[in-house]
């Protein structure tokens, strides 16, 4: 007859039922875990999705530009920044000249046309000296991170020349000229400097290269 150990089988029944209860707290903190990292990777999703959102609403659809919203915020910014080094701030203001002649005679696809090819224009001219913002309508203002007069100048004839150049594209496919207008302002910054007068500086500056003929460029430089 085979015997059975009594005492043996309360402490198999024992460790079944604490392998049973680690099994199923390992299985709630997997869970848990599971959980969490799914958790975090939707506030992920979600955040990237609402600074896309919010880079999307700062640009112009048709130009890939930085619009008003966009400039607004980095030229407070850049105004800030020179009030505390007590530096000079310039800005231009660039528009198309006889713009709504394009668009009357050719369409506004033409006048859209016009508006991408100079916003790609202004870009290249540029470059890394400041960055191009669509102001609205045919208007473009540009903010720069020089200060100097010659280097500003040197940009400002840059572009004129590529208008001008016999050899450059035909930007507009229709045989109609295309030349900017440019007022540039070189200031002083100081505690009460602010955004709208700055801009007004430049924008008199572009009135006076209209008022004088177009197709040209001035820079108004504080003392």
């Amino acid at each position: 007859m085979r015997k059975y150990n009594s005492r043996a089988l309360p402490l198999q029944g024992l460790k079944r039922s604490v392998l049973t209860g680690s099994h199923l707290l390992i299985s709630v903190c997997l869970k848990e875990r599971t959980e969490a990292f799914t958790q975090k990777i939707l506030l992920q999703q979600k955040e990237t999705e609402r600074r896309a959102a919010e880079h999307q609403s700062k640009i112009d659809a048709l130009t890939g530009l930085g619009n008003r919203f966009l400039l607004e915020e980095n030229l407070a910014a850049h105004l800030e920044y020179a009030i505390a080094r007590q530096e000079k701030i310039c800005l231009a203001i660039i528009d198309i000249d006889h713009f709504k002649t394009h668009n009357d005679l050719y369409g506004h696809m033409h006048g859209d046309h016009c508006l991408r090819l100079t916003a790609s224009v202004l870009k290249s001219c540029v470059g890394k000296a400041g960055s191009v913002y669509r102001f609205g309508g045919d208007e473009f203002l540009v903010l720069l991170n020089i200060t100097d007069y010659d280097s500003v100048r040197d940009i400002a004839e840059n572009i004129k020349q590529h208008f001008n150049l016999d050899e450059s594209e035909d930007i507009t496919d229709s045989g109609l000229t295309v030349t900017l207008s440019q007022g540039y302002a070189i200031c002083r910054t100081d505690a009460d400097s602010r955004k709208d007068i700055l801009i007004s500086k430049a924008d008199k500056a572009l009135y006076a290269v209209k008022n004088s003929g177009r197709n040209n460029y001035l820079i108004f430089e504080e003392d």
